[in-house]
């Protein structure tokens, strides 16, 4: 058993998960926090979901289903493309010196169209580390001086909603990597991959969210920036580094898919492709961070998860006429 492809493959899965939105922390407010004392309700049905929905993409034939979901993988890739476009925006509020350049975006999301399942591997395996790692540090750091007692938020029908829908969503998103990871293992392997992103995920999910509503920084526009200055000035830095590593590993997963998405396509089509969808992407992100976060995502998380149901049960369908043969 190869523990090191294990572990690879485990960031691979993570790098679907924590991508620029989770980052800032606005997703986990959104979809989380937002139920107070009970944000550990949305998070386990979440982990749950996230079980349910990598076993169904494991024994997907992958080829079959994505000329079924061409209309929403546009839709989705546009709104996360605004998302990060959005959380861009955001940072330049907290440090009026910091420029980042949108062409760069553009230009990696030509360049990664180019790029081999091993290269987005070795890119993911090294910014998902530092991501997660400084993503916990801050979370715990903040915890620790962090005074504030959350309210309770009783139980509803969008508790569950949002716990479902928040895995789904971020595992359609890279749908062919994450594919691609599980289907490299071995069975062993494979279990272990599952078990080790399960937990990580739950641990970000859990500590990250206690850590946003322990601070108080639920409404903020940048819960983790606001988190980081209430520690210390200096962490707000390295707490940049981490968001901007999460966008472009989100870029970088957007532009593998689209190439693996429409493969059968010519090499001007899917330049041609890439700048229709950058720009309509940078018209959307002036809805702002939350505005997208709030509608864009719950909704496209919604046809995410009935997507992935009818997947199961058209695999469970499909195993019982098999077995009566």
């Amino acid at each position: 058993m190869n523990i090191k492809k294990v572990i690879s493959n485990v960031f691979i899965i993570l790098g679907a998960l924590i991508g620029g939105g989770l980052a800032t922390g606005k997703e986990l407010a959104t979809f989380f926090c937002c139920f107070g004392s009970n944000f550990w309700i949305p998070c386990l049905i979440s982990v749950i979901t996230f079980i349910f929905i990598i076993l169904v993409i494991s024994k997907l034939n992958f080829t079959n289903a994505n000329k079924k979901t061409e209309f929403a993988f546009f839709c989705f890739r546009i709104i996360i493309a605004s998302t990060m476009l959005s959380a861009l925006k955001e940072i330049c509020g907290y440090l009026p010196y910091f420029k980042f350049s949108y062409a760069f975006l553009l230009i990696l999301t030509f360049a990664l169209m180019f790029v081999s399942y091993a290269g987005v591997s070795k890119i993911f395996n090294i910014f998902i580390p530092i991501v997660f790692i400084g993503l916990i540090l801050i979370s715990i750091l903040s915890i620790k001086q962090g005074g504030y007692r959350p309210i309770f938020q009783p139980i509803n029908i969008t508790t569950i909603m949002n716990g479902l829908i928040y895995s789904a969503l971020n595992l359609f998103l890279l749908f062919y990597i994450v594919k691609k990871a599980l289907t490299s293992n071995t069975k062993k392997e494979k279990i272990l991959t599952i078990v080790f992103s399960t937990t990580l995920f739950a641990s970000i999910l859990l500590i990250f969210s206690f850590a946003i509503i322990k601070s108080n920084t639920l409404n903020n526009a940048v819960p983790l920036l606001d988190m980081a200055i209430g520690i210390n000035q200096g962490l707000l830095i390295p707490a940049i580094i981490c968001i901007i590593l999460a966008i472009i590993s989100t870029y970088i997963g957007i532009a593998f898919d689209l190439k693996n998405y429409l493969q059968t396509r010519t090499t001007r089509n899917l330049f041609l492709i890439n700048s229709i969808l950058f720009s309509i992407s940078m018209l959307i992100s002036n809805f702002g961070l939350d505005n997208l976060i709030n509608y864009g995502y719950k909704g496209l998380g919604i046809f995410a998860l009935c997507y992935f149901i009818f997947l199961f049960i058209k695999q469970k369908i499909t195993r019982n006429k098999a077995s009566e043969i």
